[in-house]
């Protein structure tokens, strides 16, 4: 009977071991996701600003200059939704 007892708590105790590892990958993982997205955004807001450059001195059309505006503005708000908010929800 003690030795179900010992055997029951070392099952609980590495079963907990376990999930708390799987939240800490989780958590390294969304980080990284993170920073991946965040230099995707540095990546974008300097092509952003090349296009914005080469439709001033017209060597680009102005219709390209706008593609790169949504684009730009859409992988900011998915940054926002997706990668900051709930990273910042998991260190919480």
């Amino acid at each position: 009977m003690l030795k179900a007892g010992l055997e029951s708590e070392k099952i609980v105790r590495n079963t907990l071991i376990i999930d708390i590892l799987g939240q800490y990958y989780q958590v390294l993982y969304a980080r990284g996701l993170e920073n991946a997205s965040k230099l995707q955004l540095e990546l974008s807001e300097k092509q952003h600003f090349r296009i914005l450059k080469m439709v001033e001195t017209g060597k680009e059309a102005l219709s390209k200059h706008t593609r790169w505006r949504v684009r730009y503005r859409l992988i900011s708000l998915h940054l926002q939704l997706h990668i900051i908010l709930p990273a910042r929800l998991l260190q919480q």
